[in-house]
């Protein structure tokens, strides 16, 4: 969707709705590292786990780590193959978010069905490793969904899984425009729009991170007690409503400025 297409307060809006993507993605990833040692959304990281895991021929946690990478592309191939087979792009959205709400609750089924992660016959904590973390495979599923498909289609989409891209722009957009390479107030202002975009996904995932974190020891306890916990099921149905909500501004958005 072209930044010219639409006004100053509806950019703040989208802007509003990125940062959430990054706020739930810094969230499950703090909850799945701490849990596991392995990330919900960054691949190049589990990929360099993967390779510790092979060179040291860990077979087991070798398995869940390609696992969780392999349901990570899986996902964002079935949103495309979704994308370009159905024309009703209504459709394919819902579809698409029913099958992201119902990888988080089956990623809770799971974890609550096999009391992975729970307390042992010896009155202490299991580490959470190995075969006991496969409940994980359908949140991997979830965030190829949404990550690796939907904002990687959608004309708004932005990346907000992936951090080192955006740390470069605001630094490189301030560059810019002090020695004076943005030579009018257009050009600057995509600078400017850019480097704020790109500011407030780092921020928003740093404190997602922070709120994992501080609610990962509270999810430990409740597993441990052989609770259900339906941490995912929640994550999953914010960033459903996230998508849901993200298309139907945009569609609004564009609509408006062809009136």
């Amino acid at each position: 969707m072209a930044d010219e297409n639409i006004s100053r307060s509806e950019k703040r809006i989208l802007l509003l709705l990125k940062s959430c993507y990054a706020l739930a993605w810094g969230a499950l990833t703090g909850i799945t590292y701490q849990i596991s040692a392995r990330f919900a959304t960054v691949m190049t990281g589990n990929l360099l786990l993967l390779a510790v895991e092979a060179r040291e021929w860990r077979v087991e946690e070798m398995l869940l780590t390609a696992s969780l990478i392999a349901a990570y592309i899986g996902g964002g191939i079935a949103y495309d193959a979704l994308n370009i087979l159905v024309e009703d792009k209504g459709r394919v959205l819902g579809v698409a978010m029913f099958a992201v709400v119902s990888m988080g609750a089956l990623g809770d089924g799971l974890r609550h069905a096999q009391q992975s992660c729970t307390e042992g016959d010896r009155g202490r904590t299991l580490l959470c490793e190995g075969k006991d973390l496969y409940f994980l495979t359908p949140i991997s599923f979830l965030t190829g969904i949404v990550a690796g498909g939907y904002c990687n289609a959608h004309p708004d989409g932005v990346v907000s899984t992936l951090l080192t891209g955006h740390m470069r722009i605001p630094p490189n957009a301030l560059l810019q425009i002090c020695l004076g390479r943005a030579k009018d107030a257009s050009a600057r202002t995509i600078l400017r729009d850019k480097a704020v975009l790109s500011l407030a996904i780092v921020v928003a995932f740093f404190c997602g991170i922070l709120a994992g974190d501080a609610v990962e020891d509270r999810v430990r306890e409740r597993y441990a007690r052989r609770e259900f916990t339906p941490v995912f099921t929640l994550v999953g149905g914010f960033l459903a409503a996230l998508c849901v909500a993200h298309s139907r501004l945009c569609e609004r958005f564009l609509l408006h400025h062809r009136r």
